[in-house]
């Protein structure tokens, strides 16, 4: 979802996206973006004070087919908090959007990471499990201290044509939590290793991709519910 949303502002916005991997040990947003990883969030914190112009940044990027450019260097070990913040506040200066893929980075830093982004989503599968799961994200993003669950999109992905559960029910279950709630249907492409391309995926996950992303952005503009 990372990678899709990253191509799809790149498509239909003028200015610079960027897509970083938060903890690129762990991810596999380079494989899907098919970029090169030339530099990682720690190496970008370290070098921020001297990266004072977008020329002087770009070789610690990569750049996509699509346009945006990707921050997926892979690294020995993953950022700390304080790493991360130091990235992003260099990443802010240079780009209008920013796709972070939080992964597998855990606790604490992704609940750092959490409470100084402007909007969050969360991708689950069309399972009991998957959509459960998400509801308990919801309510703990929504009982946490500056952080609000009506900032949060979901993505409910169909991992199977005929998913064993309803929808309907899903979206009932984590609307009523605050959460934007966009269904993206079965695609095998979503579920194959390697480079994912909006060309590439069904118009149904694209349409949905585009609704996503003009949700998140709204989300991320909003000051209240």
């Amino acid at each position: 979802m990372a990678a899709l949303l990253s191509a799809v502002y790149a498509l239909h916005r003028r200015y610079r996206i960027v897509a970083v991997d938060a903890n690129a040990r762990g991810g596999a947003l380079a494989i899907r973006l098919a970029a090169a990883g030339v530099a990682t969030v720690a190496e970008v914190a370290a070098a921020g004070p001297d990266l004072t112009s977008f020329k002087k940044l770009s070789p610690y990027l990569d750049q996509t087919t699509e346009g945006s450019w990707a921050l997926v260097g892979r690294a020995g070990a993953a950022p700390d908090l304080a790493q991360c913040r130091d990235a992003m506040a260099v990443l802010s200066s240079y780009f209008a959007v920013g796709v972070l893929d939080c992964g597998p980075i855990g606790a604490p830093v992704a609940d750092g990471l959490l409470a100084s982004v402007h909007a969050q989503l969360l991708v689950a599968p069309v399972t009991v499990e998957g959509v459960l799961g998400a509801a308990a994200a919801l309510d703990r993003l929504g009982g946490r201290d500056g952080t609000d669950a009506w900032h949060c999109g979901v993505a409910l992905v169909s991992t199977t044509q005929r998913p064993d559960t309803d929808v309907g029910w899903a979206a009932r279950l984590l609307t009523g939590r605050g959460g934007r709630v966009i269904p993206l249907p079965y695609d095998p492409g979503l579920l194959a290793g390697g480079r994912i391309s909006p060309v590439a995926v069904s118009d149904g996950v694209l349409g949905a991709t585009r609704r996503l992303a003009t949700e998140m952005l709204s989300r991320s503009a909003r000051s209240g519910p």
